[in-house]
């Protein structure tokens, strides 16, 4: 028998099971009516259209990642190091939980299969990479330039991407690891570099010369290292 009602949770963790599965064109009205046990005209009750519950389901994606694991970079009891490194243990669980069924990342399927074609889902995936991003950014700002930081930020996510899509091709996780292991030794390598720029600077300071400005001294960023 049909059901009536359905909490708006589980009626987005089976659409979301669904798109993973089949994707956003193979995915109809009828196949998430069937998958919570309701009509097709009971689910229509909830949302106009499969446009408009994708990316409602799209939204609550975007919403757990930043509760769930990019808040994680928000406790100040922490250092800058140890955030980041905590950030990334716990997004590669989350991640790679998602291979295990070869379904990847939900929000670069949606995007490659949709080609950017429908606006109500680019914005919230941008969303999602944006979040990713900018909390990347903020804790690498703590021993990079700005323009390194963001540059850094970037180039993480991309290749944490590429990364996953291996581990989808090949079944070999390490992929992931080492994108996150480069990350933690080229923050180790910067911090070292700014601590030898500041002795190099009280070192001057102490010959007579003016009182040193203590800066970052700029290295090259993980996209360009071998």
């Amino acid at each position: 028998m049909a059901k009536q009602k359905i909490e708006r949770t589980e009626l987005l963790t089976k659409t979301i099971i669904l798109l993973r599965d089949k994707g956003y064109y193979s995915t109809s009205m009828a196949d998430i009516a069937e998958a919570c046990l309701m009509s097709k005209a009971g689910l229509y009750h909830y949302f106009d259209s499969k446009l408009e519950l994708v990316a409602a389901a799209l939204h609550w994606v975007k919403e757990n990642f930043i509760v769930k694991v990019l808040s994680l970079a928000d406790d100040l009891n922490k250092k800058p190091r140890d955030r980041f490194s905590g950030l990334l243990s716990a997004i590669e669980p989350y991640l790679l939980g998602r291979l295990h069924d070869g379904t990847g990342c939900l929000m670069a399927n949606i995007s490659l299969e949709t080609s950017g074609h429908i606006p109500e889902f680019v914005e919230v995936i941008k969303a999602f990479f944006d979040a990713w991003i900018s909390t990347y950014q903020t804790l690498l700002g703590a021993v990079f330039t700005e323009k390194d930081a963001k540059a850094l930020a970037e180039s993480a996510v991309a290749q944490t991407q590429g990364a996953l899509l291996l581990t989808q091709i090949y079944g070999d996780s390490t992929h992931l690891l080492r994108v996150h292991r480069g990350l933690l030794q080229c923050w180790d390598r910067q911090e070292l570099l700014n601590a030898q720029t500041q002795q190099e600077g009280f070192a001057s300071f102490e010959k007579g010369s003016s009182p040193p400005t203590l800066k970052l001294r700029r290295a090259a960023p993980f996209f360009q290292r071998g």
